[in-house]
Parts: C-alpha cells; sequence; structure tokens
C-alpha cells in the first residue's frame, strides 16, 4: 500500500541560486526499506527534512497517508536529547503527544527495550557512549509509533561495533513491517536496504532494486 507520493518535488535554499532538488517523482509504499546515496550536495539529507516536514517545497508536492506521522533520527544525536535522564528523553515525545501517564509509561518501556537501553532507564544522558546516545535518539522516535522512519547519516559517528548494532536493528526494525528511509554514504549500508535511490546534484537517476543498481553498475 502507497503511503507516500512525491511529485515533482523541487526545492532551493534561500539566498542560493542552485536547486538543491529538481523535479523530483517517486512513491513510498508500506514496509519499504529505501537507501538514498549520493555524493556530499546530492540533495540527500534536503529530501530527508522534506519528508519528515522540516522544509516545504518550492514546487511539486509531498502527498502522505492521512494520519501517517514521520520521525527523523540524525546524524549528530545529542541534538535530539532534551532531557538529563534516559527514561525522561525517551517520554518526551508522547508527553506531548497528551497521553495519559499509563500510555507515555507503556511507550517508554517499550522504545527503550526495542533499542536495548531499558536497563538504562535511569543513566544520566551524558553518561552513555555515543552508540547508546544514537540509540536512545531511536528510542525518543520509535516511542512516537511513526509510520516512516528517516535516518539521516545516523553510522557516521559511530565505531564499527555500534554501526554494526544500528544496522542490525534498522534491518530487525524494517523486517517488521516498518517503512525505512536511510540516508547514506556507505555502500555496504545501502546494500541492505531493498530498494535505492541514486540523487547527484539534485536530480533523481536511479530508483530500483539494489539488484539492478548492481546490475547497471
Amino acid at each position: 500500500m502507497q503511503i507516500v507520493q512525491v511529485k515533482n518535488l523541487s526545492y532551493s535554499y534561500p539566498q542560493s541560486s542552485v536547486s538543491a532538488l529538481k523535479d523530483i517523482s517517486f512513491s513510498i509504499d508500506e514496509g519499504d526499506y529505501i537507501a538514498v546515496v549520493g555524493a556530499n550536495g546530492s540533495g540527500k539529507s534536503t529530501l530527508a527534512r522534506i519528508l519528515a516536514g522540516f522544509f516545504q517545497a518550492d514546487s511539486g508536492s509531498v502527498e502522505m497517508q492521512e494520519g501517517l506521522l514521520a520521525g527523523i533520527v540524525f546524524q549528530q544525536p545529542k541534538d535530539q536529547i532534551v532531557a538529563g535522564i534516559v527514561e525522561r528523553d525517551t517520554a518526551f515525545g508522547p508527553q506531548n503527544l497528551d497521553m495519559t501517564k499509563g500510555e507515555i509509561e507503556l511507550r517508554t518501556i517499550e522504545a527503550l527495550s526495542v533499542v536495548s537501553l531499558a536497563d538504562r532507564a535511569m543513566s544520566r544522558t551524558f553518561e552513555l557512549s555515543l552508540g547508546q546516545t544514537q540509540r536512545l535518539a531511536f528510542s525518543g522516535i520509535l516511542a512516537l509509533f511513526p509510520k516512516l522512519l528517516i535516518l539521516d547519516e545516523v553510522t557516521a559517528m559511530l565505531d564499527p561495533k555500534a554501526r554494526n548494532e544500528l544496522v542490525t536493528f534498522v534491518d530487525r526494525w524494517n523486517e517488521k513491517g516498518h517503512t525505512v528511509i536511510h540516508i547514506t554514504h556507505d555502500e555496504e549500508e545501502a546494500l541492505r536496504a531493498k530498494r535505492i535511490l541514486f540523487l547527484d546534484q539534485g536530480q533523481l537517476l536511479f530508483d530500483g532494486s539494489k539488484e539492478q543498481l548492481l546490475k547497471e553498475g
């Protein structure tokens, strides 16, 4: 089932004469695992922010399924940490959705368990390793129960062990039927996705399976 339709999307940053995105069109189906790849400046992060609702397109449209909630996790996890205690940080999003105390507690426990941080619930956030901090950023988003999870270079700052733990988690998250958009420079990470979008200077040059991409070279 289609949950997002991007049509002829274009975007330029204020006071820039160069388009960050140029006439891009594609769709996202429920359960998709899409890697978005391309060089620096190709428009990957811009696209992520538009899909997450941070930017509005100059032209074209992004049509989302009614009620669809998109959550984004960024490269710098500390930028997304808002509380000094792990449990409180994860609970922050649900609290802002005016949920009952019971619902908030349930979502917090579930999200921390999913990212293997339940045993650190009462820890101070500054005591966490970088990998744990990135997982905490994940838990804060997962507690919102997003239908579309957008990852913007989330492994770029991590050591190999933490990176492997994170991409393995993303694989399992998608296997449960959740939709994932993964912005990445890493070829190995990209090839874990079922589908790949290749951007170059704001243009969408390829949209297909990893098998097609490897065949075309």
